[in-house]
């Protein structure tokens, strides 16, 4: 279980070059690519991986973006990043834990990694997947 008494900085080595690997679905990719940008102003490497990104790259023409990976290539491709990112656990490729030794699933990090509103640290609380949110 991650410490999330510490910075989030604190808790998670800050990396050089990071692989995402992007959502098969366009509105999550396009949010994606603003954590991208960050990342990219950050001073950290970034290079996206995504069949809806790779047919907006020409909207990105700062990002190195590619097609995505197939699962038989992926485990040699990710081996030259210190991070790979993707936002589900198993989609659009599974077993990303099982490729990569520094793979962040993002929906855990939205889970667990406490923020701050007005001086006062909260905890973001998400629907988790196996539960249904009823309006």
């Amino acid at each position: 279980m991650m410490n999330t008494s510490a910075p989030y900085s604190a808790v998670v080595e800050r990396p050089k070059r990071v692989a995402f690997v992007m959502s098969n679905a366009i509105g999550d990719t396009l949010v994606s690519m603003v954590i991208v940008q960050n990342l990219l102003r950050s001073g950290i490497e970034v290079t996206v991986f995504g069949r809806p990104a790779y047919a907006l790259k020409h909207w990105f023409p700062s990002v190195e973006i590619n097609l995505l990976l197939s699962e038989a290539d992926s485990q040699a491709v990710l081996a030259a990043y210190d991070t790979v990112l993707q936002v589900q656990q198993h989609e659009p490729l599974p077993d990303l834990t099982s490729a990569h030794p520094r793979f962040l699933n993002l929906r855990e990090v939205l889970l667990c990694v406490p923020f701050r509103l007005h001086g006062e640290t909260l905890r973001r609380v998400l629907p988790s997947p196996d539960r249904t949110v009823r309006r």
